[in-house]
């Protein structure tokens, strides 16, 4: 069939050139910019699709790879050795609750076993300094004692640790021995005369000596003089007591460093890095364990709370199942009742700035989630 506007068919080629004109009159075609544009956003729309298949293909691979995203990522476990375990919570787990009777102790509320070096005759029923006048009704402030612990001996002297609610508390305990001593610095009780040297100790706190030297005695020879050291280190005051006065000062100068922990003020010692300042709920840390009760030695944690608090740090004993992780990481069995005592940190640099800055190496490095924080 040849062109319409051959020769051949020079009728039908009118007939529909007036076709095309009435349409062109009915139907207006757009500019040509408009087609242009129209065009452009086809081609952007379809790469926008392409890109977007492209993300959820990638997602499904690394779900394959990796399996399913969750906060925090594996946790890690750093062994005393310096050997690395990774520890994996199962795809699809409930979110975690720690079991029902985990407690993380008050820091800086209890005196545990291990805390003070335990020799001689230990008691828990202390109520306050002994009385310098013989006064059968001690201060009434020493009923606000929370926590005390007592030795009879320790390498020469006895010591005392009393631990009150509040620090302006414990410093209205220790103003009212140092008033105490002075008020009968020189006094007579029961056939006994005595006399008194009050000495203030600077050691970066507050602290009093008193030496008790015996004068008279109806019957019998005099006792040996006492020397008493009470210093106070935030809501806590530790007595030391005994005859010799060395075995007194070398006893409260080995322990005032351990009494960190019960003041708020307590700071890292020795350019140490600074642990979190407080645990959230279900909050990422990574925590230096320092012991666990797993051996049935329960003053193996009350001494890394007293080492943890020389280093300048404030810890306390915590169920396992408290940090989400700890357990697992130890390769410690499910659904028994350890505890471990641990230095949370916020990054694992701190963590192994700690470490490597560490007197006693620890149990291990465990990336965790806490709880168990009210």
């Amino acid at each position: 069939m040849g062109d319409f506007d051959e020769p051949a068919g020079p009728g039908l080629g009118e007939r529909f050139g007036a076709l095309h004109r009435g349409l062109e009159t009915m139907v207006p075609l757009p500019p040509a910019e408009q087609l242009v544009a129209r065009g452009r956003r086809r081609r952007q729309t379809t790469r926008a699709v392409l890109a977007g298949l492209a993300v959820v293909a990638t997602v499904g691979a690394g779900f394959l790879v990796a399996g399913p995203l969750r906060p925090g990522g594996p946790a890690v476990v750093h062994l005393a050795d310096g050997s690395r375990e990774p520890t994996h919570a199962s795809p699809g787990a409930p979110a975690y609750a720690p079991p029902a009777g985990s407690v993380r102790q008050p820091v800086g509320a209890t005196v545990p076993p291990g805390f003070l070096p335990e020799k001689g005759l230990v008691s828990t029923g202390a109520s306050g300094p002994p009385p310098q006048c013989h006064s059968p009704n001690p201060p009434a402030s020493n009923a606000e004692v929370i926590a005390a612990r007592s030795v009879s001996e320790y390498d020469g002297a006895g010591i005392l640790l009393l631990v009150y609610s509040d620090g302006p508390t414990a410093g209205r305990v220790l103003d009212g021995f140092r008033a105490e001593a002075a008020s009968c610095a020189d006094g007579t009780y029961d056939g006994f005369a005595w006399r008194k040297t009050i000495v203030e100790l600077d050691f970066g706190g507050s602290a009093v000596k008193v030496t008790t030297r015996y004068t008279y005695r109806r019957e019998g020879s005099l006792p040996p003089a006492v020397t008493e050291v009470v210093l106070r280190y935030g809501a806590a005051l530790l007595v030391v007591r005994g005859v010799d006065p060395a075995a007194v000062d070398r006893g409260w100068q080995r322990l005032h460093d351990r009494l960190c922990v019960f003041a708020r003020d307590c700071r890292p010692r020795g350019g140490r890095p600074a642990a979190l300042p407080q645990l959230t709920a279900g909050g990422p840390a990574w925590a230096v364990v320092l012991a666990t009760d797993s051996d049935g030695d329960p003053a193996k944690l009350g001494r890394a709370v007293a080492y943890a608090s020389e280093l300048g740090y404030r810890t306390s004993i915590t169920s396992m199942d408290c940090d989400a992780g700890v357990r697992e990481g130890l390769g410690l069995p499910a659904r028994t009742p350890y505890r471990h005592v641990a230095v949370y940190f916020a990054s694992r640099q701190e963590a192994d700035a700690f470490t490597a800055a560490a007197r006693q190496a620890p149990v291990a490095t465990v990336e965790v989630r806490t709880y168990c924080t009210g």
